[in-house]
């Protein structure tokens, strides 16, 4: 009877090396698959945030822009040098005086256009030139590529 209870416990001891390995395989193959998900996970979150806050301060831009825009109580709207600028420093650094660093890294006033379409409206368009957590993407030849994604934003309102 003690002999078949060693021969057991040695039997469950060997399978259970024998399972050893076969966990720290299915972790060596499972492991990198989660690590790259949750790297696109942070990196589209990131990609939603700019992408949020550029729309944000277009918005902003835009109602200050909608404010400023009318000659007296003539109702004509007039897009000054001046405001354009203004306009631009609201989108990038959240004032008219721009000062302050940008809401976006590597966002320029230059990157803001306002018009002023007709019937007592103005439009603000932003272009940003997207900036990646990571930054290269590797491949599996050695090299890397860039990213390169952009986003645009426009909004539409009228003139106060």
């Amino acid at each position: 009877m003690l002999d078949s209870l060693i021969i057991r416990l040695g039997k469950t001891h060997a399978r259970r090396r024998r399972q050893e390995g076969a966990v720290l395989a299915e972790t060596a193959i499972v492991m990198p698959l989660l690590v790259v998900l949750i790297l696109a996970t942070a990196e589209f979150s990131n990609a939603f945030w700019q992408y949020s806050t550029l729309t944000k301060m277009v918005r902003d831009g835009a109602r200050y822009a909608a404010t400023q825009g009318l000659l007296g109580s003539t109702g004509v709207v007039v897009l000054t040098t001046e405001l354009r600028a203004e306009v631009g420093n609201v989108v990038v650094y959240g004032n008219s005086a721009g000062s302050g660093s940008p809401s976006l890294t590597g966002m320029q006033p230059s990157s803001v256009t306002l018009e002023a379409p007709g019937d007592g409206d103005i439009v603000v368009r932003a272009n940003y030139a997207y900036q990646p957590l990571f930054g290269l993407i590797p491949t599996f030849y050695g090299s890397s590529v860039s990213a390169p994604l952009s986003f645009d934003a426009a909004i539409r309102m009228r003139v106060l």
